[in-house]
C-alpha cells in the first residue's frame, strides 16, 4: 500500500514539502478546511515564490498514482519564514473558499415571507462572484421577517443553518452545500480492523433542556374601549402607545403629542401623554372643550411594543439529568417566529450530553466531515453506532509515510474549547455593533451594468414622471430644436408630477 500525493500552487506543480497538515472540519453548522504546508528555504529557494490569494490544491489517494482525489482547495492566507542559513523554512497557512464568505460583510438587508433555503442562494448571488449554490437543498421553514446588518455573509448562513438544523460547507468545486445535518454516508465502518487507537469522551458542560430566547420587540396592534359620563378628560391605556388613533362615538380625532406643544392651537382634541400611558382631551379657552360628552365611548386604536421572549423544555431530559438552563439573546430576531425556530433546534442540539470520539486510523481512508459512518468498538460501549465525522485530519510526512498513519477523525460531535468560546466572543460582539446601525433611513445603492438586479428591502416605492417637453440632450426626439417638431422641446424643467406606480413592503 502506497500513499501518493501531488501539491499545485497557483498551478504549478511542487515536490520538496516536507510536511502536509489538511484538517476538515464541522461544527454544529458548518464545516471549513485549513492546510499548512512547510517548505525547506535553503538560501531563499522559495524567498518569492508565494503569494497572498495563490490558489492551492491538494490531492491524495492510496495506490492511486498521480492521486485524483481533491481532499483540499482553497487560497494562502499566511506566509511565514523562519530559521536561518541551511535551516530556513517557509511556513504557508490556507483556508478553503469559504474564507470568501468570512470577508464579506452584508449590507442592511431585509427578508420578508422567505424560505430559508431562497435566503442562502440570494445571499450568494449577491455578495459573491465565484461561489455556486447548486447544493443547497430546500427547507420546511419560512421566516416571515429576517435582517442582517453588516454580519459576515459567513456568519448570516450559519445563523440560517442553526435555525433549520442544517450544516453548509464549500466543497473543492467551490459549491456551497447548504443541506440537513448527517444526510450523507461515507459507507465506511471503523472498527479494531483499521483503528489503532481511539479516545471517547461524554461531556455535559454544554447540556441545555431548558432554554430561554430573548430577542429584539415587536409592535402588536392592540384596541381599547372606555364608556364615558362626560367627566374626566383623561383615559389610562394598558400600554404606552406608538401610531395612535382615538375615536369618539365613531368619529375620528386629531391629536398630537404631550409637552410637545403649548396650547393646541391647530384643532388638536386629544394629546397622547407616552410615558404615562394617557390619552388626554384638551379643553379650555384656546383649545375649546374636547371632553367627550355622556353618554358615548372612546376607542383608542395604537400598536404595543412587545419583547420577543420564548422558553422550552424537554422533560425527559429533565428528569433524567436535572434542569440544565441556556440562555440566547439575539436582539436581530425582530419576530417571534424566528425566535420559535431557534429554540426547537437548541433545544434538539444540547439535550442530552455530547460524545465525542477521536480515532487514529492504519489505513489512509479519504472521507468528507459531515458524512456519517458506523463505529463499532464494543470495548468502549459502542456497538455498530452511527455517527457524524466532525473532523478529518491528513498529517502527510515521512514518518507518517512510514508507520501508514496519516488519517485521524473525529466522530460523533464536537465539545467546545477555549478557541470556540472565544469566536463566541466575537460573533457576539458584532452582533452588538450591529444594532448600531439604523436601516430606517434611505439607503442608496448604485449599480453599473444591464440586465436584471435583485434588492432585498424593507420598504420600497417606483415613482414616474413624464417628460412633458423638456429638453434633454442626446435624445433622438427630445434632443433636438426647431420649429418642425411637435411638441417643441423646450430649455427648461416642463416634467410632470411624480406619480406612484407601485409601492410596498418585502423584495423588489
Amino acid at each position: 500500500m502506497v500513499f501518493y500525493t501531488t501539491l499545485t500552487i497557483d498551478a504549478v506543480a511542487y515536490t520538496d514539502m516536507t510536511d502536509i497538515t489538511v484538517k476538515n472540519k464541522i461544527s454544529e453548522s458548518n464545516a471549513l478546511s485549513t492546510a499548512n504546508i512547510t517548505f525547506p528555504n535553503y538560501y531563499g529557494r522559495h524567498n518569492d515564490d508565494f503569494n497572498i490569494g495563490d490558489e492551492i490544491e491538494i490531492k491524495a489517494d492510496k495506490d492511486v498514482n498521480p492521486p485524483t482525489t481533491v481532499i483540499f482547495k482553497g487560497v494562502i492566507k499566511d506566509i511565514q519564514f523562519q530559521g536561518s542559513a541551511n535551516t530556513e523554512i517557509v511556513t504557508l497557512e490556507a483556508k478553503d473558499y469559504a474564507t470568501r464568505l468570512q470577508d464579506i460583510t452584508i449590507p442592511p438587508t431585509v427578508y420578508t415571507n422567505s424560505e430559508v433555503s431562497t435566503i442562502v442562494t440570494d445571499l450568494i448571488a449577491d455578495n459573491t462572484i465565484d461561489i455556486t449554490t447548486t447544493s443547497v437543498d430546500v427547507t420546511t421553514t419560512t421566516l416571515s421577517r429576517k435582517v442582517f446588518k453588516h454580519v459576515s455573509l459567513f456568519d448570516a448562513i450559519k445563523e440560517l443553518a442553526e435555525i433549520v438544523g442544517f450544516i453548509f460547507y464549500v466543497n473543492t468545486n467551490k459549491v456551497l452545500n447548504f443541506i440537513a445535518s448527517s444526510k450523507t454516508s461515507s459507507g465506511i465502518t471503523f472498527d479494531r480492523n483499521n483503528v489503532t487507537k481511539a479516545t471517547f469522551r461524554t461531556n455535559a458542560d454544554e447540556m441545555a433542556n431548558e432554554i430561554w430566547v430573548y430577542g429584539g420587540s415587536t409592535y402588536k396592534g392592540n384596541r381599547e374601549t372606555f364608556f364615558q359620563d362626560g367627566t374626566g378628560s383623561k383615559f389610562t391605556l394598558g400600554y404606552s402607545p406608538y401610531d395612535t388613533e382615538v375615536f369618539v362615538n365613531g368619529s375620528i380625532k386629531k391629536g398630537d403629542v404631550y409637552n410637545m406643544i403649548t396650547i393646541p392651537d391647530s384643532g388638536q382634541e386629544y394629546l397622547v401623554d407616552f410615558g404615562s400611558k394617557l390619552i388626554i382631551f384638551t379643553s379650555g379657552t384656546d383649545a375649546g372643550n374636547n371632553i367627550p360628552g355622556s353618554p358615548g365611548s372612546v376607542v383608542v386604536n395604537y400598536n404595543m411594543l412587545r419583547p420577543i421572549v420564548r422558553v422550552g423544555y424537554d422533560t425527559t431530559s429533565i428528569e433524567t439529568y436535572g434542569k440544565i438552563s441556556k440562555v440566547i439573546i439575539d436582539t436581530t430576531i425582530d419576530v417571534p417566529e424566528t425566535a420559535d425556530d431557534i429554540l426547537s433546534s437548541q433545544l434538539e442540539l444540547y439535550k442530552n450530553p455530547l460524545i465525542e470520539g477521536t480515532l487514529n486510523l492504519q489505513d489512509t481512508i479519504v472521507v468528507t466531515a459531515g458524512q456519517t459512518a458506523v463505529v463499532n468498538l464494543p470495548n468502549f460501549n459502542i456497538s455498530n453506532q452511527i455517527y457524524t465525522i466532525n473532523e478529518v485530519i491528513y498529517k502527510i510526512n515521512s514518518q507518517t509515510a512510514l508507520t501508514n498513519e496519516i488519517t485521524t477523525i473525529k466522530v460523533s460531535r464536537h465539545i467546545s474549547d477555549v478557541v470556540d468560546a472565544l469566536k463566541e466572543v466575537i460573533m457576539e460582539l458584532k452582533r452588538l455593533r450591529a444594532e448600531e446601525v439604523d436601516t430606517s433611513s434611505t439607503l442608496t445603492r448604485v449599480l453599473y451594468g444591464q440586465g436584471s438586479y435583485v434588492l432585498q428591502v424593507s420598504g420600497w416605492g417606483v415613482y414616474t414622471r413624464d417628460m412633458g417637453s423638456s429638453f434633454v440632450l442626446g435624445d433622438t426626439i427630445l434632443g433636438k430644436l426647431g420649429p418642425s417638431l411637435s411638441p417643441q422641446p423646450r430649455l427648461g424643467d416642463s416634467r410632470g408630477a411624480l406619480t406612484i406606480q407601485r409601492s410596498g413592503t418585502g423584495k423588489l
